[in-house]
């Protein structure tokens, strides 16, 4: 996407600038009860949301796991969905090493 800013944080800087609304269908699982599974009735919730609310936990192609900003319905192997969006062309990395 043209002049999309990039922007690298930490796990701790994301949990500290975000909230996020609690798992209806796991919500004993990771990441204290927010995590959302690849199954196809919670990826049917998802996509009811706007793509702006929603994280990503992906393998990168150096097979690090990452969490980005956005719906990756195809890659992603966990989702998260938070209170508050992330800006219009901007893309949020969170290293979780």
């Amino acid at each position: 996407m043209l002049n999309e800013h990039h922007i690298e944080i930490s796990f701790e800087e994301f949990i500290r600038n975000y909230s996020f609304i609690n798992s209806l269908f796991s919500p004993l699982e990771n990441f204290e009860g927010f995590q959302f599974g690849p199954k196809s009735f919670e990826m049917d919730f998802l996509r009811s949301y706007d793509p702006a609310y929603i994280w990503s936990k992906i393998i990168n192609e150096d097979g690090d796991t990452v969490i980005i900003s956005g719906f990756d319905e195809y890659e992603g192997i966990a989702f998260y969905i938070s209170s508050e969006p992330v800006l219009h062309n901007t893309r949020v990395l969170v290293k979780l090493d």
